[in-house]
């Protein structure tokens, strides 16, 4: 767009050469330009300076100053749509260069650490495969009562939850040690189900909020699991090893998210950038009206 900013530039001093020398005229003929009219080119070419400058947002500001209180000033309010078409195709140069360290280093952090997991194919048709920490055998889940952190095809967390032989209306899960404990959301009935007399249920990304960030401070920690229920409630520890294939899984799930953010954000970025483009490419210079 260089040559483009160029002839923009080329063209708005052409039409304030012509500006001045309207005001230069009025004034030799005794009538000189008006308040209004000096307030207008004024804000102009301060909406060029800023531009020029990189204060993009600043430009925008002036132009829209420009429209809102002088109306009638055709030619300048049409050098004014020009500059903020071209201060907006500024700001979004700027907020896809910020967004790409974003996408890069989120990109490198799930990719480290997706070498430690597995897929799951699907079990059955119509049913989703998942990724599981290479420490955990997948048939776990199913052995014992416990847990076991499982990240989407989408990459989102998720716990499944399995309580041995027994079924007691499951619809919580608390991890603690000592005095200090972090709670799950309630589940609804409908994710529980019973398998062989024994409660199996699944723990969505909602339920889990703020797991993550409490195990990792939690490190080295003896913790203990409840898994809670409308008519009772089973304990089982929570290894070293488990405790570590959340903590993983949720900094996966975690670096996966925002590589998929940053990566909608910048596609969404790219669009307008085209769209501003193609305005300004459609758009006379006032030099050729």
């Amino acid at each position: 767009m260089c040559n483009e900013a160029n002839n923009m530039r080329r063209a708005l001093r052409s039409l304030a050469a012509g500006a001045c020398g309207m005001l230069l005229l009025f004034g030799t003929e005794g009538c000189g330009p008006s308040a209004e009219e000096r307030a207008a080119a004024t804000l102009v070419g301060q909406a060029e300076a800023l531009y020029d400058m990189g204060d993009y947002r600043g430009a925008i500001d002036s132009v829209k100053a420009l429209d809102e209180r002088y109306h009638s000033f055709t030619d300048l309010r049409r050098g004014g749509l020009r500059i903020r078409a071209m201060a907006t195709e500024g700001l979004i140069r700027d907020s896809i260069e910020a967004i790409e360290p974003v996408l890069v280093q989120s990109k490198l952090a799930a990719d480290s650490l997706r070498k430690f997991f597995v897929h799951i194919e699907p079990a059955a048709e119509g049913l989703d495969g998942y990724y599981l920490a290479a420490t955990i055998p997948a048939s776990s889940a199913m052995e014992t009562t416990t847990i076991q952190p499982r990240v989407d095809e989408d990459g989102y967390l998720y716990l499944t939850a399995n309580i041995s032989g027994r079924s007691i209306g499951l619809d919580g899960l608390k991890i603690g040690t000592g005095n200090e404990a972090w709670t799950s959301g309630q589940i609804s009935p409908s994710r529980v189900a019973s398998v062989e007399g024994s409660d199996v249920a699944s723990f969505a990304p909602e339920d889990l909020e703020g797991l993550g960030a409490w195990l990792t401070a939690h490190a080295g920690a003896k913790l203990t699991g409840t898994l809670t229920g409308t008519r009772g409630m089973a304990t089982f520890q929570i290894s070293a090893m488990l405790r570590e294939a959340i903590v993983r899984s949720y900094e996966f799930s975690e670096a996966w998210q925002a590589e998929r953010k940053a990566s909608i954000q910048r596609e969404k970025l790219e669009r307008k950038l085209q769209a501003v483009r193609d305005q300004l490419a459609n758009m006379p210079l006032p030099s050729q009206d």
